[in-house]
């Protein structure tokens, strides 16, 4: 589940499993011994405040003490800008397969000043043996409900996937030692690297959500603090589909349109004499319509399913929605301008869907589900298209192939969450976030002991879409002092739709 804007890393794990409810065996740190050693480096043009880099060597099999076999975790570091410093925050920004390093480079001022400037943050890539694992798979997929055909050639097309998986030299060899289980090993390898107070501090968001709650129970004596946003539910994320995750996806379309024409003239879409409900049932209409008659343009079509797609990707970023009007107002209209479709060729994947190898591989090896037979995935199906209109059916193809997926991490995590931890987690949702919703922050929050949802009334895929600077006194807190917000809090944002802001634009002085 990574934004629009991710980046591909591209690992696929898969084999035999080992079902743990708690770590296997005692976790014995192979890094104690080993420094770190840090280097300036420019990871991106986006970067946002000076870095440093390092590789740390870790087991490429977490099971097999008596392997010799390494795996290079590239590692990224922004100091402290605050004395005196309290450690280090680890993060991982989701997918699975966002590339930690490039993401915290253009995050990195923001999570600075998000976390109050006493922490260095740190996030890690994979080796570049990962580029090496890019499965040849044409994604031809399109959304299930897009034509009476679409559920056989999505079956065909994945059946296809999968056992091109399954029979691939780097499937056999390493892919069964990548999963959360193993990544969650990974973050207390780094802890141990760093060589600080020997805990756990990290912020993970959408998928990294799942991960921060599996690495909280696998190693509840090593969490210091552990925050959760854009929170994925984690009994859904192993043993089943993320059913729940787009909960609140056609309210955050309605309430993107509500939220338009209060805009007035900032909004491409007003008109006068209609109101949201009238843009909406139009919309629907036309893109409806697409089935039968998708538009095309020199570099690229637009159908039901890429339109979706793209309005799905375009609702994470709240900072965008004066251009998600805009390109929904010219595809509508068929008045694109050139820096319009320059914009829609940059953001939209080829068909409108967005899952990654990365994503496939290490989600669908976690899973415990298995359904190979066509009837037997379909409840699952259709309980996804009954729960959003705009993008039920958007991710038909990886339920599926995550159901015929044919080989399993070689960890899981199979315990229920209720492990008793050092502190407490901090779970974040915001009330409009397209993929991950509220529901599934309060569900983690409900299944790790005296954790705290906190509902940030707002846009965007995570807490950091809009500035809130009730949502950043409780995260300063919570890092700082393990003060947790009151059950049932809610943070109103700062940041107005519509604004063309950054947040800088927003953020209180006195916090950062």
């Amino acid at each position: 589940m990574s934004p629009i804007f991710s980046r591909y890393l591209q690992f696929l794990p898969l084999l035999t499993s080992v079902a743990i409810g708690a770590p296997q065996g005692p976790y014995a740190s192979t890094n104690q011994s080993q420094s770190l050693q840090w280097s300036p480096c420019n990871i991106s043009e986006a970067q946002t405040m000076p870095m440093l880099c390092a590789t740390l060597p870790v087991p490429l099999d977490y099971l097999e003490p008596n392997s010799t076999e390494k795996l290079d975790l590239k590692l990224a570091k922004i100091a402290a800008t605050k004395q005196p410093s309290r450690g280090s925050i680890q993060f991982n920004f989701g997918g699975p397969g966002a590339h930690g390093r490039e993401d915290l480079a253009g995050l990195g001022a923001q999570l600075m000043a998000y976390s109050g400037g006493h922490y260095d943050l740190v996030a890690f890539d994979t080796s570049d043996e990962s580029e090496k694992l890019i499965w040849d798979y044409a994604n031809k997929a399109v959304s299930g409900n897009s034509s009476d055909t679409a559920l056989g050639e999505l079956w065909a097309i994945t059946q296809n996937y999968v056992d091109k998986c399954k029979n691939s030299t780097y499937a056999a060899s390493i892919g069964d030692k990548i999963g959360t289980a193993y990544i969650a090993r990974d973050l207390i390898s780094v802890v141990d690297a760093l060589g600080e107070d020997g805990l756990l501090r990290f912020w993970g968001l959408s998928y990294g959500s799942a991960l921060g709650a599996t690495v909280a129970a696998m190693f509840p004596d090593r969490v210091d603090r552990i925050i959760i946003d854009a929170v994925l539910n984690p009994h859904n994320y192993w043993h089943y589909h993320e059913i729940e995750s787009m909960n609140d996806l056609d309210n955050a379309f309605t309430a993107f349109l509500e939220a338009c024409f209060e805009a007035g003239d900032k909004c491409a879409l007003t008109r006068p004499n209609k109101t949201a409900a009238i843009m909406e049932k139009e919309f629907y209409e036309w893109v409806e319509d697409l089935k039968y008659h998708p538009i095309s343009y020199p570099d690229f079509s637009f159908t039901f399913s890429s339109v979706r797609g793209l309005v799905f990707g375009l609702l994470y970023e709240p900072r965008l929605f004066a251009l998600t009007a805009r390109l929904i107002d010219g595809l509508m209209t068929g008045n694109l301008t050139a820096e319009d479709t320059a914009a829609i060729v940059a953001l939209a994947p080829p068909t409108g869907m967005m899952s990654t190898e990365t994503r496939i591989g290490i989600t669908c090896s976690d899973k415990t589900r298995r359904e190979p037979q066509l009837e037997d995935s379909l409840p699952a199906v259709y309980e996804q298209w009954e729960i959003s209109r705009l993008g039920g059916d958007i991710f038909t193809h990886f339920t599926m192939q995550c159901d015929k997926w044919h080989i399993a991490a070689k960890e899981r995590y199979l315990g229920d969450f209720n492990v008793p931890m050092r502190h407490p987690v901090l779970a974040i949702g915001t009330t409009y976030d397209p993929i991950t919703s509220w529901a599934g922050a309060v569900n983690a929050s409900q299944s790790l002991p005296g954790a705290v949802a906190l509902k940030q009334n707002g846009f965007g895929h995570s807490s950091l879409k809009q500035v809130s600077s009730c949502t950043v006194k409780a995260i300063q807190a919570y890092l700082m002092e393990g003060t947790l917000p009151e059950p049932g809090t809610v943070c109103e944002v700062d940041e107005p739709l519509f604004s063309n802001s950054t947040w800088q634009d927003y953020f209180p002085a006195d916090l950062a």
